[in-house]
């Protein structure tokens, strides 16, 4: 199985989005420029949510998590908790 990873560099920017849904009720989340690898035949750039009262993540490697879901239906379906944890670095690279 393939893994996807996200890539946060120092150019990295965060967004906040807000807005009123069709319900009227208010919503704003932050959202921060990425590079995803693993995707796809080349790295793209994405964005990927920040967590609310989070802050930013730092510069590095990530693998995404839960990022599928099966849906009542079977249907696959991006799933919007996904969340993110830092890609340890080995030995090799540490030293």
């Amino acid at each position: 199985m393939q893994s996807i990873t996200i890539e946060i560099d120092a150019h990295s920017k965060v967004r906040l989005i807000e807005g009123t849904s069709k319900a009227g009720r208010g919503y704003s989340f932050r959202t921060q420029s990425c590079v995803v690898h693993g995707a796809g035949r080349f790295p793209r750039e994405g964005e990927v949510r920040v967590p609310d009262g989070a802050q930013p993540f730092v510069v590095g490697l990530y693998e995404v998590h839960d990022l599928i879901s099966v849906s009542d239906r079977g249907r696959f379906e991006i799933n919007n908790d996904y969340f993110l944890t830092a890609v340890a670095k080995s030995a090799k690279a540490v030293a």
